[in-house]
């Protein structure tokens, strides 16, 4: 059975598809909002197939749109698209999310919020962060990894969308500061996904390789000086030795960002180890390290966009 009202999923990536098949396969009523026109046709003709090491499923009945003036009696709206696309999920929502509606970000990195709340108010925007992860293999194909939960603050304006997550078989924690666990994600994010986009590697072979794991402390050596400065007390107090534990559990995985480089697409390290270097000039800590990482990164890929 399909609930009245819909549930807005903004994008069509990985992430996207992996929040839209589970809550449409737990009966909720699902539009899709992007213009990724391959990815849009393609979940509007064969659905989104979700591949786990337990499953195939194949997930049909989901509506696809480009034009946010095709949205009605909006009021949950999920912002999983990249981080450079947040300004125009803004406008958007500002289109098709009436007054008594609520966005929830679960994208990487830090300010997304801030971008939402300008466009559409504080009181329809808040942020969570998800640990949950997704591949996507061609549009509208996706490799899900199942473990994984959703950490949202206290809210009650989330009751709504916190209780349909949860009958989609999501895990919900609930963090009293969600800063603390954005900075946390933040950290680990900014010395992975760099570092296995710049070397083509899986996260395990940057535990394997002395330099790369010499490099990696150095990133989350200067995100947490940036970090503590901020007032922000992070959720571990060996910063490091968390990265390691996320990179053995993931050893195989590689990060969406290793996806984008390959493509030569857009990736989101602007608003990861770009966030760093941002806050840390706000706060007068010195970042060179991801200064540095982040400018290998963009000189490689704009090399590859050469080569072309």
């Amino acid at each position: 059975m399909t609930s009245e009202k819909p549930f807005l999923v903004l994008g069509c990536g990985a992430m996207a598809c992996l929040f839209a098949a589970r809550l449409r396969a737990a009966g909720m009523s699902v539009i899709m909002l992007d213009t990724w026109d391959e990815g849009l046709q393609a979940i509007r003709r064969n659905g989104i197939t979700m591949i786990t090491d337990k499953q195939k499923l194949n997930v049909k009945g989901i509506e696809t749109i480009s034009n946010p003036e095709n949205c009605h009696d909006i009021h949950l709206a999920l912002v999983l698209l990249k981080s450079w696309q947040t300004d125009w999920a803004a406008q958007q929502l500002k289109i098709c999310l009436p007054a008594s509606g609520i966005a929830l970000t679960l994208q990487n990195g830090l300010g997304n919020d801030e971008i939402l709340a300008a466009s559409i108010g504080q009181k329809r925007t808040c942020a969570g962060v998800t640990t949950l992860g997704a591949t996507l293999l061609e549009p509208g194909v996706i490799r899900a990894h199942e473990r994984g939960e959703v950490i949202l603050p206290q809210d009650q304006r989330l009751e709504e969308l916190t209780t349909a997550l949860q009958k989609a078989g999501f895990t919900i924690q609930f963090e009293p500061d969600i800063r603390v666990l954005q900075w946390g994600k933040l950290i680990i994010n900014a010395a992975v996904n760099p570092l296995t986009a710049i070397m083509q590697i899986p996260n395990g072979q940057l535990l394997t390789n002395s330099f790369a794991s010499e490099l990696m402390k150095m990133i989350v050596q200067e995100a947490a000086n940036v970090a503590r400065a901020a007032k922000i007390t992070l959720p571990h107090a060996d910063p490091f030795a968390n990265v390691e534990r996320v990179i053995r559990a993931t050893a195989g995985n590689y990060p969406s960002m290793y996806q984008d480089f390959r493509r030569g697409a857009i990736s989101e390290i602007d608003s990861i180890n770009g966030a760093v270097i941002r806050y840390g000039t706000q706060y007068g800590v010195p970042t060179p390290v991801n200064q540095t990482v982040l400018l290998m990164f963009k000189a490689l890929l704009e090399a590859k966009k050469q080569e072309k």
